[in-house]
């Protein structure tokens, strides 16, 4: 008996360890879900429905929230880098 695998989901819809990593490395870089899930292709909503499945106490879990925190530590010192000099910055925002 053979299966046919053109029923079965398409694999790159499933989270692999080297994918996870990879997303882990972008959540260092880039300090959001979102964006780090799309750049491994995936969701934010599956990324933190992974987190969910392997543990709120894992080792992935505490990766995740050092890799969030450095990746947010970089995002600050970007815009603080940035900011416009006052007379550009009309409405106070520092874009």
């Amino acid at each position: 008996m053979s299966i046919d695998k053109s029923a079965l989901p398409d694999p790159s819809y499933h989270w692999t360890t080297r994918k996870a990593a990879v997303f882990l490395g972008a959540l260092a870089d880039l300090g959001r879900v979102g964006e780090a899930a799309r750049a491994v292709g995936m969701s934010r909503q599956s990324a933190y429905k992974l987190r969910e499945r392997l543990g709120r106490d894992a080792t992935f879990a505490r990766v995740w929230d050092d890799a969030q925190a450095k990746g947010r530590s970089k995002r600050r010192a970007q815009r603080k880098a940035t900011k416009l000099p006052p007379e550009r910055d009309i409405f106070g925002i520092g874009r």
